[in-house]
């Protein structure tokens, strides 16, 4: 065994810590600053090389590997929450894959609420079932990306991002860099 690898409190641990930072910066914006509420719904293709102590893997996920919706807290800041699903079945075995994460844009430019440049640090997890089986991991990382619009309240996202998955029972520790581009619906 690893005695470098976290265990599993420790993994807790830094989900809280990044957690509780996430809600700090939410709680630094400035209250009654954003004139109309906005939510944006969304959906993103990504293309995703991960590397560590393993096999290095690439995938590409056409037309979306994820949904997501964004709430704003204030002009310069939105939570957002996305989850990606997988089921893949044959040969009389089933593997469900899945992903969710929860996110804090920090917004450079309100020229147009949402519209610009934008950092996302984000917490989330990994999982897959099957076979009677099922493990998961933790996940953290950052984007930086910019939202252009298109037309009305139509918008696209270009993002590059990193993500560090740690370590737990199931799974190495790995790295991964992945490439965003995604289309966005505001709700005002």
């Amino acid at each position: 065994m690893n005695s470098s690898r976290p265990n599993s409190t420790t993994v807790r641990r830094t989900s809280i810590m990044a957690a509780a930072a996430i809600a700090t910066f939410a709680l630094m914006s400035p209250a009654g600053a954003h004139a109309q509420t906005t939510t944006e719904l969304g959906t993103d293709a990504a293309v995703q090389t991960t590397f560590g102590s393993g096999t290095n893997v690439t995938t590409v996920a056409l037309p979306s590997a994820s949904i997501r919706a964004g709430f704003y807290a204030g002009p310069y800041v939105s939570f957002e929450p996305r989850v990606g699903l997988l089921s893949t079945s044959g040969g009389g075995s089933t593997v469900t894959i899945y992903a969710g994460s929860l996110s804090l844009l920090l917004h450079a430019s309100q020229a147009r609420a949402g519209i610009g440049p934008y950092i996302r640090p984000f917490v989330g997890v990994t999982g897959a079932s099957g076979d009677g089986s099922s493990a998961s991991q933790a996940n953290a990382g950052v984007g930086v990306g910019v939202t252009l619009p298109l037309a009305g309240e139509l918008a696209t996202r270009l993002e590059l991002n990193y993500a560090h998955a740690f370590s737990s029972s199931d799974f190495d520790s790995a790295n991964a860099i992945g490439l965003g581009v995604g289309l966005t619906y505001f709700i005002r």
